[in-house]
């Protein structure tokens, strides 16, 4: 997974969920388990194949179960000219009935209903089953709709590769979403508006939007980024 030269990796964070390692108490766990549904749980499915993250919520319970990892990046500690990588596969049973937000945002219990300052994320909402990518910094978002339609109880693999310059929030993020057998993508200028002045952490939120049961599994998780210390060679 590391490719940007020798020597060890330079920050980054992966979970294929072969254990679950959660906590209401943030930093006391891999991830923080922020807000948990009345009769929702979070548990490692017993019918997929390996550790994935299975997430059920009740019919009629339209709380969110929220998890924040508790490892995070500030971008504007990182290297100058470098990128940072991020990357997922999930699949939820119902795609236009629920609303699911992955991606890295600050610490924020209900992303759909309170949209944190700073997070860049993709989204799917309840009424549509057209996944959406959100960059916000200091709660001014660029939106780019309906990138691809998700299929009920089919995995979606999502990526973004985000390039700056020196001046951290300033940049091109490049964005792949496979799904059903179609991929697509394409770029974004953020003139400014990449959060990078703020620790962001790998994140996922569900939601039920449906008076009946719905599940979220989440296969694998990951990003890579580049220390500002770091040189070619040199470990």
């Amino acid at each position: 997974m590391w490719t940007q030269g020798l020597g060890p990796p330079k920050v980054g964070f992966f979970d294929d969920f072969n254990d679950l390692n959660f906590s209401a108490t943030s930093a006391l766990a891999k991830w923080t388990h922020l807000e948990t549904a009345a009769g929702a749980s979070a548990l490692l499915s017993l019918t997929e194949t390996g550790g994935v993250l299975e997430l059920t919520q009740a019919a009629n319970d339209n709380d969110v179960i929220s998890l924040i990892a508790n490892s995070g990046v500030k971008v504007s500690d990182l290297k100058a000219g470098e990128v940072l990588r991020f990357g997922c596969r999930w699949k939820v049973t119902d795609a236009d009935d629920c609303d699911v937000t992955i991606g890295m945002s600050i610490h924020d219990t209900s992303i759909v209903a309170s949209v944190p300052a700073d997070f860049v994320a993709f989204a799917l909402r309840d009424g549509s089953a057209g996944i959406d990518l959100l960059i916000s910094k200091d709660s001014v978002i660029t939106t780019v709709d309906n990138i691809i339609d998700a299929a009920d109880a089919t995995y979606v693999r999502c990526f973004f590769e985000y390039k700056y310059s020196a001046t951290q929030d300033i940049g091109e993020l490049s964005y792949e979403i496979h799904s059903n057998g179609t991929r697509r993508g394409g770029q974004v200028n953020t003139n400014g508006n990449f959060p990078d002045d703020v620790v962001i952490f790998p994140c996922i939120q569900f939601q039920n939007g449906a008076a009946a049961a719905d599940v979220m599994n989440v296969d694998w998780i990951y990003f890579e980024a580049c220390r500002a210390d770091y040189a070619v060679g040199t470990g």
